[in-house]
This record gives C-alpha cells, sequence and structure tokens, in this order.
C-alpha cells in the first residue's frame, strides 16, 4: 500500500476502519481515557 506522499505501510483502509467505527461507537457504560487498538487495551 502507498499513499500519496510515496510513503508504504500499514494495512488497507477497510481495515483500520472496522477499529474506528468499533471504537466511535462505544455505548455511553462504555471505557473512557483508554489507548485501544483492534486487539484491546494498550499500556501507556
Amino acid at each position: 500500500m502507498t499513499t500519496g506522499a510515496g510513503m508504504t505501510g500499514g494495512r488497507p483502509v477497510e481495515e483500520s476502519a472496522r477499529t474506528v467505527v468499533k471504537l466511535a461507537t462505544i455505548g455511553p457504560d462504555g471505557p473512557t481515557g483508554t489507548l485501544q487498538d483492534e486487539n484491546g487495551l494498550l499500556p501507556w
């Protein structure tokens, strides 16, 4: 994968979007103030 800036790496947009949508649609009882990726919580 390349970007307009000629950089390579990452993953397909569709794959990244799944994580963004999941985190953006967490209900009001969901965790806040956390750092997460597709695998769950990440240490600070």
